[in-house]
């Protein structure tokens, strides 16, 4: 947001914008947090679970091949680990990986 004067509408504004933002970051950290709870519980009790990792995928040129020649080429999706520890007590969200900090930064760029 553009710093703008103490009071007014300008201010208003821009305090709403701040408090909207604010609020599809937390979407996307309880969202975050829900997925790690689930992979967990998969990992736990379900039936072939592989990891409790949530990761994040990024389309690259993987994903622009040919799904025959994706198969044989020997290459990967870009997936990237993601996480956040939640401490409640300290009212506070911890990123685990430089990935997570990317993913907040670039999901709340794009949803504002």
């Amino acid at each position: 947001l553009a710093p703008v004067a103490a009071g007014g509408e300008d201010a208003a504004g821009a305090q709403q914008g701040a408090e909207e933002a604010g609020d599809l970051v937390a979407h996307l950290l309880s969202a975050m947090g829900a997925m790690q709870e689930l992979t967990r519980t998969h990992v736990e009790k379900g039936e072939k679970a592989l990891t409790p990792q949530v990761y994040w995928w990024c389309p690259g040129a993987y994903e622009q091949l040919p799904e025959h020649v994706a198969f044989a080429s020997g290459q990967v999706p870009d997936l990237r680990p993601v996480g956040i520890e939640v401490n409640r007590q300290e009212m506070s969200v911890t990123p685990y990986t430089a990935d997570t900090e990317k993913l907040i930064t670039i999901w709340s760029r794009d949803h504002a």
